[in-house]
């Protein structure tokens, strides 16, 4: 056993140093190689993952800008502007009263075609108290206050805020809205 680990002769000790000594190199360059293509790889990936980003950022902004252009047709509207101001009446009396109601019932089909034709899941006519006089789903946040009441600190809320001390729309982050 003893004598497969020896290296007699002269040659059989510059082949083992030749292998070893040629390996060296070609093992660093290997090595330097293999770092140079991973740090390629990963800058690739980033700068693709950057263009989806921005193209993504671009897409919601004009998704945005074309929401804030659809909110302006509907303030313009004359139908919004007096729903909005009846709403704002009857909203006194109570959202259970009959001229609530009525109300309701009288604006309902022409606010839901515009929710339905602009892909909406919901809209809000919220009078200058803050106050969510109309909704068109009539979820947890109806008949609520966005300036005192329990959504006040949601990005509704905020924007809401915004709108009525500013008189100028706006738009909020992204966020989980609960209702």
């Amino acid at each position: 056993m003893k004598r497969l680990l020896k290296f007699t002769s002269l040659t059989q000790r510059f082949a083992v140093w030749f292998t070893l000594v040629s390996l060296l190199p070609i093992i660093m360059i290997g090595n330097s190689f293999l770092h140079t293509f991973e740090n390629e790889i990963k800058k690739t990936a980033i700068q693709s993952l950057s263009a989806i980003a921005d193209k993504k950022v671009e897409q919601i902004d004009t998704y945005l800008n074309e929401r804030l252009l659809d909110a302006g047709l509907l303030h313009d509207a004359t139908a919004t502007r007096e729903a909005m101001l009846e709403f704002s009446v009857v909203f006194e009396e109570g959202v259970n009263s009959h001229a609530y109601r009525q109300l309701d019932a009288k604006y309902r089909d022409h606010f839901k075609r515009f929710v339905e034709d602009a892909s909406y899941y919901d809209l809000f006519l919220i009078s200058v108290k803050g106050d969510i006089v109309y909704t068109q789903s009539h979820e947890s946040d109806f008949a609520t206050n966005l300036i005192t009441g329990p959504y006040r600190d949601t990005g509704l809320g905020r924007v809401t805020r915004h709108a009525l001390n500013n008189l100028d729309s706006a738009i909020s982050d992204f966020e989980f809205y609960e209702p």
